[in-house]
């Protein structure tokens, strides 16, 4: 790893807060870009999501069918 490489994790929401902040812990020293969908993205985990301290990818599904339509 170094300067020209960004580390991004993705998670699919597989861990809790504690698995979390240790994961970050250990991915400290080789600076860690982001972290994609570490925890379920609910409002019981907002407060922890903003704890992070580090950039978080989020809401990543596409359903075409749900967007805006004009009429």
């Amino acid at each position: 790893m170094g300067p020209e490489v960004l580390l991004m994790v993705d998670c699919h929401w597989r861990m809790d807060e504690a698995r979390v902040l240790s994961t970050l812990a250990l991915l400290e020293p080789v600076g860690l870009h982001w972290f994609e969908c570490p925890l379920a993205e609910t409002h019981a985990h907002w407060p922890a999501l903003r704890e992070f301290g580090r950039p978080l990818a989020s809401k990543v599904f596409y359903w075409p069918r749900l967007e805006h339509k004009w009429v």
